[in-house]
């Protein structure tokens, strides 16, 4: 049924009880019947833990394409998620919490600026906070760590390369890795050598001693 209060408040009743308001205001209230904002959804009751707060897909599946919005107590997946219409989350974004939990104090974790910069940990390139910003243009990655190792590099399965340099496109020199041994492939120092003793008899510049 369909309610028109004195204060210019309209109600949508099922079964006796508010189940959409649109107060003098104008503001919509779903589940809600003093909304605080323009649009606002509550969902209280037992199914809270159990279902999402909002959904918009182009299907009944739950990995359909669309935005699913997320709020469950019980969930430990992200609370917001946009997906693609694969069924497997390839290309989605996903946020989300410390086992589902809002965050104690929320706060920025990753931005992605208005050229296409992202930062994760950190709002510019500045190297003097720590955490990762890739800059598009010159295209640069930029780490920053406080009193630990800025880049962990790991392969598994079997020896070889680590790192590939490259120029214009043709790999110029490697940083491998054969059981304990890590080699430089290609490299040239460019510093003057001398001996233990300090001498310095004629050693070719970039000889490695």
């Amino acid at each position: 049924s369909i309610t028109a209060d004195t204060d210019d408040q309209i109600d949508f009743k099922t079964g006796g009880s508010d189940r959409v308001t649109i107060d003098s205001s104008g503001d919509v209230g779903i589940g809600d019947t003093s909304p605080d904002a323009p649009l606002h959804v509550h969902r209280a009751g037992s199914n809270t833990a159990t279902t999402e707060l909002l959904r918009l897909s182009t299907a009944s599946s739950t990995d359909a394409s669309g935005i699913k919005v997320d709020f469950r107590t019980a969930h430990t997946n992200g609370i917001l998620e946009f997906v693609d219409g694969s069924g497997s989350f390839d290309g989605n974004f996903v946020f989300k919490t410390a086992n589902g939990s809002a965050l104690a104090t929320p706060a920025e974790r990753m931005r992605i600026d208005g050229v296409g910069d992202v930062g994760i940990g950190k709002s510019s390139e500045s190297f003097s906070t720590k955490g990762f910003f890739f800059n598009v243009d010159p295209g640069q990655a930029n780490f920053t760590s406080n009193q630990d190792s800025a880049i962990r590099i790991n392969r598994i399965g079997n020896d070889g390369d680590l790192i590939s340099l490259q120029q214009a496109g043709s790999q110029e020199g490697t940083i491998s890795v054969s059981g304990s041994t890590v080699s430089y492939g290609g490299f040239t120092g460019t510093h003057w050598s001398r001996l233990s003793d300090n001498s310095k008899p004629t050693i070719l510049k970039g000889t490695i001693l």
